[in-house]
């Protein structure tokens, strides 16, 4: 097909190598950038992973909320994140959700975490 023939050449050229050593350093930057806007704009306590190989973060936060209804919320504000209760029957994981970092960093990106974190602080007032 196209797309199979597209990549051979792709990578018959020498692009593939040079290409990921990019995306890899592009991507090596995420998680320093990540924890610091959590650091400034979501609640203090809040946990963030800091992922050596990819750029998928666990945000956790210090006290149980309505994780359900902050997807919804987020979502509504053009954010989307992935409620922690997905992942385990537990109510441990009410407190917690899932960012995936996967594209270039740009002012929306960062302006995005920025409202999360806006949301959270809301969440947790409440």
């Amino acid at each position: 097909s196209l797309p199979q023939i597209l990549l051979s050449e792709f990578i018959r050229k020498g692009y593939y190598g040079p290409h990921t050593k990019r995306l890899r350093e592009i991507f090596a930057s995420y998680p320093k950038k990540v924890a610091t806007l959590v650091e400034r704009h979501f609640p203090a306590k809040t946990k963030v992973s800091r992922p050596t190989g990819g750029f998928v973060f666990w945000i956790e936060l210090p006290a149980p909320i309505d994780i359900n209804h902050l997807y919804e919320t987020a979502l509504a504000n053009g954010i989307s994140i992935t409620p922690g209760t997905i992942f385990s029957a537990s109510d441990a994981t009410n407190r917690a959700f899932r960012i995936c970092v996967g594209r270039r960093w740009t002012p929306q990106v960062e302006q995005a975490i920025i409202r999360l974190g806006a949301l959270c602080q809301q969440f947790l007032a409440a």
